[in-house]
């Protein structure tokens, strides 16, 4: 190694096509001016306005394998409860700009 500085094997090429960078990104559904889902998969979240704040219903593995041995086979979510949207970016990072689409004009108009 005669002091000339190596470069890394990946040096130079392409970067990979773009279905292998990243998958399709989540979308966050209205349901109504009260109700938002994501899913992905077989995981589900549920974001549902409370006279408090906010709730988040999450199905995934493990609350369906929880359901499963405690309730019988019923699948129950867990559940978490939030003052604000702000309070839900911070948390779920798959819920970042909830905030906006709630602000929104068109979300705003409609009937709850």
């Amino acid at each position: 190694m005669n002091g000339e500085k190596q470069s890394s094997p990946r040096a130079g090429c392409a970067p990979p096509p773009m279905e292998f960078q990243r998958k399709r990104p989540r979308m966050i559904e209205m349901i109504s001016a009260s109700e938002f889902r994501l899913k992905k998969g077989a995981h589900e979240m549920t974001l549902l306005k409370a006279t408090d704040g906010w709730d988040m219903l999450t199905h995934n593995a493990a609350t369906r394998a929880w359901g499963s041995v405690h309730s019988g086979g019923a699948s129950m979510p867990s559940f978490r409860s939030f003052r604000t949207l702000a309070e839900v970016e911070d948390h779920y990072k798959s819920w970042r700009g909830i905030a906006a689409i709630v602000a929104s004009p068109d979300t705003s108009s409609k009937a709850v």
